[in-house]
């Protein structure tokens, strides 16, 4: 089963969010936006050992206030960068990645947490999409849930497990 770890903000404006997103996100229809702490990974895991790892990582983890930066692209991935709550959202991503979830770690990318707003193979579209992401620029947010989603092979998603962030 292909899962992953995530966080669904509360934006206030999202609409700005998720009108770029139906522009240049084919997976806008398919799966709300988010900041991924835990990138896809395949598991038979039990539900109940991933909810009991993910509680153990949220321990002192109250909910996090989150403003987004510039827009950005690496590669064909157009995103905005959290840049007020980071160093939260890179604990969690740590803890995650700790213990039951280790061996998942994917060294070949550099976590920053970021919300994608487009995936743009072409230059042209990405520059478009980059410009009219500005209107996101310093939206601020609340994240106070840690959801772990199963995939499915539409490239939908499913929420299994939720848990509030709480100090």
């Amino acid at each position: 089963m292909l899962r992953s770890i995530a966080i669904y903000p509360r934006i206030d404006g999202d609409d700005a969010i998720h009108r770029v997103r139906s522009r240049f996100d084919n997976l806008a229809t398919k799966v709300p936006y988010h900041v991924t702490l835990v990138f896809p990974f395949s598991s038979d895991l039990a539900k109940d050992e991933i909810a009991a790892h993910m509680a153990a990582a949220v321990v002192g983890v109250g909910a996090i206030s989150l403003s987004l930066g510039a827009p950005a692209a690496k590669g064909e991935i157009v995103h905005l960068p959290v840049v007020v709550g980071e160093e939260s959202f890179r604990l969690l991503h740590a803890r995650l990645y700790s213990g039951l979830l280790g061996h998942f770690l994917r060294t070949d990318l550099a976590y920053s947490p970021h919300l994608t707003v487009g995936r743009c193979p072409d230059w042209p579209e990405r520059q478009t999409c980059l410009t009219e992401a500005e209107s996101i620029r310093g939206l601020k947010g609340l994240a106070d849930t840690i959801s772990c989603e199963i995939i499915e092979a539409d490239e939908s998603s499913t929420r299994e497990i939720d848990l509030p962030l709480r100090a």
